[in-house]
């Protein structure tokens, strides 16, 4: 026994000191993954020396008790305690290297297990007959406090802090969200909070960002503002989320939750909606389809409300469903019905009077741009408890409004985009529980709404947004009429349109921003025999001139006979081989995991044939740019050629220009002039070795990604 003793201090005194040198220089520590995944015995093996440890000094300071020095079974109990307490250690520093916890916890956590995995060493070390039993007693005693602490700052890194102390429960309170709720308090900050606030709050705040004060999110982290309004593509936090799970740039952390598609769409179009965090949701549309979709993460609550009458047979309401009109309970086990007609050109009198057979389980009624006329509203006043009704963009007038008296139910009716007038509106007054009316673009003026708000005040009267006369709004960008505008062939022409009467559209072909007077006009549409970018405004007297429109256009070519890839690609980036690059589909700058080939380790290089030597003036890459996903232009391009395989020779050699800052996405057109005849030729091109300084990735190796080749 005695020369187990002897080895296992002679262990236990090395594993000591490695865990006293990582504690130390725990943050500059960088782990192996699979040190990180042996981490996560921790929690599993940490209960063992705390109950050796307990029971140990149950043992000792009862000693007495016994009829006999319970010496040997001490000391072999203080000396596993002791291994658990040093391995389980360890494992916790492991395992705070894998995730982001709270820092001041984890800290405390982690000294004072060394704290505990030391006295424990001492312990067993110093545990023998004859040795002072003061000491011994003062280190016992000792080891209790720091066992309690341990494990409440364990407690409160799994659990929340505050887990073990004796107080009430907080009190949560919900927050309550309607029409009046601006979009981000509703639905935005949510997915803030439950996937970044762990990481970005008052005790934890990574990369200096705290998101937990509306005050400090705006004001941003050591990387500036998290967004760009208007611009998600140059946005931060766009950048980060966008990245692969596995790069350890991308947020949240591998192994926290993860934003859903969904939720990164979200922030997205919020970003591009301006990223306001007042606008409400009444201060939209209601057929904005940005407004649609963010009023869908708003959570569905069960209805409480009961009804008298009964619910309708399932048959009946199968016969009803069709393409055009879906029926469905307002909740489980309710009677009330909402129905949706979908689709104007499917819309009739007659499927509206179809469904007078369930008049009296319709609660909820949505005809949107449904070409509803006012003889059709006394169909409408049959539901004799309709409650909500949704007529906006219809073709009524307004003439047969009263009608709708009979619907005694009725709290909410929209009738935005329709002709209805102030005199139309003033009808509806007398209908006893009407509490809304959504009016805003309708025959009423924006002064006659003001004076329905003043004069009927039991109704609460929408009216929308109520323009500023010295405001000057911005134009929003000019369109594309070309459905797959990318590639274009010889008999293929651009348009480009706006849907504002009265706007000028200027253009340039050149990649120069265009001017609002002196560039080209546009007036028809126009073809292009190269790769082209054009970037295009707007223009109106009155109105701020619009952002720009960027696309690139490419020519379709002469087609290779055949082609090879000599390197290979990124297994995550494969697409359709070396047939992506020559098949005329252009990739999605937003989806680079299908239709494009991505390199990162090996430069690309393929070959392509000709059956016979053909003359070629350019050749065309098509490359991918999206800096924050490490996404960079080529480093160089370089074109060898010749008549055949066995006589290339180095023809050109290109070097595209790096940007100097965050740009937005986009794909650019690597032109390369030839002018030469060539039955093969072989492409090298080569993507950043190195970030640059200014990336917040900096040292790290970029990506290139090609989706087409083109050989004009």
């Amino acid at each position: 026994m005695k020369w187990i003793n002897t080895g296992s201090r002679y262990i236990l005194l090395s594993l000591n000191s490695l865990l006293l040198f990582l504690a130390i220089f725990s943050d500059k520590l960088q782990i192996p993954h699979g040190l990180q995944i042996a981490g996560r015995f921790h929690p599993l093996i940490l209960h063992l020396p705390i109950g050796l440890l307990l029971f140990t000094l149950l043992i000792y300071f009862l000693r007495k008790k016994f009829d006999a020095e319970p010496g040997e079974v001490l000391s072999f109990l203080l000396h596993i305690a002791a291994l658990s307490a040093v391995i389980s250690a360890l494992l916790g520093i492991f395992l705070s290297k894998e995730g982001v916890y709270d820092e001041s916890l984890l800290v405390n956590h982690q000294w004072s297990g060394v704290g505990i995995s030391i006295l424990a060493f001492l312990l067993a070390c110093l545990y023998r007959p004859g040795f002072s039993s003061t000491i011994l007693s003062v280190l016992m005693l000792l080891m209790f406090p720091v066992l309690i602490l341990g494990s409440h700052y364990g407690a409160s890194i799994t659990r929340g802090e505050g887990y073990l102390n004796i107080q009430s429960e907080p009190k949560i309170v919900a927050k309550i969200v309607n029409d009046s709720s601006s979009i981000f308090d509703a639905v935005v900050e949510p997915v803030l909070q439950s996937k970044c606030y762990n990481c970005h709050n008052e005790k934890k705040a990574k990369g200096h960002l705290i998101m937990t004060s509306l005050q400090k999110l705006l004001e941003g982290g050591k990387n500036g503002k998290i967004w760009v309004p208007g611009d998600p593509l140059n946005s931060h936090i766009m950048q980060r989320v966008s990245l692969e799970v596995d790069d350890k740039k991308h947020m949240p952390p591998r192994g926290k939750p993860q934003l859903s598609e969904r939720e990164i769409l979200l922030i997205s179009e919020w970003i591009r909606n301006g990223a306001s965090t007042d606008k409400r949701f009444i201060d939209m549309l209601p057929t904005d389809s940005f407004r649609i979709f963010a009023a869908s993460f708003i959570p569905k609550k069960e209805a409480i409300k009961t009804y008298a009458f009964s619910a309708i047979a399932p048959s009946i309401l199968e016969k009803l469903q069709s393409p055009y009109l879906t029926v469905q309970p307002l909740a489980i086990g309710s009677p009330a019905l909402r129905a949706d007609f979908f689709i104007r050109e499917g819309f009739t009198s007659a499927r509206l009077k179809e469904m007078e057979k369930i008049s009296s389980q319709v609660v909820e009624l949505n005809l949107t741009n449904m070409p509803v006329k006012d003889e059709d509203l006394s169909i409408i006043a049959g539901f004799p408890n309709l409650e909500y009704l949704n007529i906006n963009g219809s073709a009524i007038t307004g003439k047969t409004l009263k009608v709708l008296h009979a619907s005694k139910q009725l709290k909410v009716i929209s009738l935005s985009g329709t002709a209805v007038k102030k005199e139309d509106l003033i009808s509806l007054a007398s209908i006893k529980n009407l509490e809304k009316v959504f009016c805003w673009n309708t025959g009423a003026t924006i002064s006659e709404i003001a004076e329905l708000k003043t004069s009927q005040t039991a109704i609460q009267w929408e009216g929308g947004y109520v323009p500023d006369n010295t405001e000057r709004l911005q134009l929003t960008s000019p369109l594309i009429e070309n459905t797959d505008p990318a590639v274009l062939g010889q008999l293929d022409s651009i348009g480009l349109k706006h849907p504002m009467p009265g706007v000028i559209i200027r253009y340039t072909t050149d990649g120069k921003d265009p001017d609002s007077i002196l560039s080209t006009q546009y007036d028809k549409r126009f073809s292009i025999d190269k790769a082209t970018r054009i970037k295009a405004i707007a223009v109106r007297p009155g109105w701020n001139t619009s952002a720009v429109t960027d696309f690139t256009f490419f020519a379709k070519g002469t087609m290779p006979a055949s082609s090879r890839l000599v390197t290979a690609t990124d297994k995550q980036y494969l697409a359709n081989g070396i047939l992506t690059l020559t098949d005329g589909q252009k990739g999605e700058i937003s989806n680079l995991k299908s239709s494009w080939l991505g390199f990162r380790e090996n430069n690309f290089e393929g070959k392509f044939f000709f059956h016979q030597p053909v003359l070629i003036h350019e050749l065309v890459v098509s490359a991918a740019k999206n800096i924050g996903a490490f996404v960079m232009p080529p480093q160089k391009i370089e074109v060898w050629a010749g008549k055949d395989s066995l006589h290339l020779k180095l023809v050109k050699t290109f070097f595209p220009e790096q940007p100097t800052k965050y740009e937005p996405d986009r794909i650019e057109a690597h032109r390369l002039l030839l002018n030469g005849e060539f039955g093969c030729i072989r492409l090298i091109v080569s993507p950043v070795k190195k970030l640059p300084p200014w990336h917040g990735s900096k040292g790290e190796k970029a990506w290139i990604f090609l989706d087409e080749v083109f050989f004009n």
